[in-house]
């Protein structure tokens, strides 16, 4: 992660940070780039370099897998978000999507134990620096999502694959239902087009609010 060097907040309410710049380039241009290797010692002339592309991936994945999560997953605490600030999740759209749309707080949700671990909330290649030399990641960026959040609720699909990556916003139903049922349920009972809401449910994209269980520890 990139040195903080300064945040607040603007005037409108919105928050920001500023971090230091780390060069290298971003995990999703080298399926656009040509070999990384020295002169003489190239994979290909062609571009892209899909060896270079392929380890590249396989390297980020291993540091997803192998570094980034087991740190993370030491950092725990008994609120959602960062010092009572809680951002939504990257796979809904708050400012668009119905029941959502003119939520602006969202609640910490203590627990008895600091069972929440710290997420980055947006685990995507645009988001990963990478050494173009050695082909390892360098720093992970855009941490505006991140957050103490329940364990799993990064969705993360094991794939740095944009369309895959994209596909974390469809069949949202279950996940609502696991990760969000109390904002759900606030949202619905706010919603003023009930019919909307019920087509979005027939279609499996909402969850029945009847069959939810709520419960601060979910």
């Amino acid at each position: 992660m990139p040195k903080l060097l300064e945040h607040g907040q603007h005037s409108d309410g919105q928050r920001y940070l500023v971090t230091e710049f780390i060069p290298g380039v971003g995990l999703k241009e080298f399926l656009h780039r040509g070999c990384s290797m020295a002169t003489g010692k190239q994979h290909t002339d062609s571009i892209p370099c899909e060896t270079c592309s392929n380890l590249a991936y396989s390297n980020a994945l291993q540091f997803i897998e192998n570094i980034l999560f087991p740190e993370l997953a030491k950092l725990t605490s008994y609120q959602r978000g960062i010092d009572g600030f809680v951002m939504p999740p990257s796979w809904i759209s708050p400012d668009v999507q119905p029941p959502w749309k003119g939520k602006n707080n969202w609640e910490t949700l203590p627990l008895e134990n600091p069972e929440y671990v710290f997420q980055h909330g947006d685990l995507a290649a645009h988001n990963i620096i990478m050494d173009p030399r050695t082909l390892q990641p360098r720093v992970l960026i855009d941490w505006e999502y991140a957050g103490y959040f329940p364990p799993g609720m990064e969705r993360w699909p094991g794939s740095l694959d944009s369309k895959v990556y994209h596909n974390r916003g469809k069949k949202l139903a279950d996940a609502i239902a696991k990760f969000l049922p109390i904002e759900y349920i606030e949202c619905y009972n706010k919603w003023d087009n009930k019919a909307e809401l019920k087509k979005l449910i027939e279609s499996g994209q909402l969850p029945d609010p009847n069959q939810l269980t709520i419960s601060h520890g979910c």
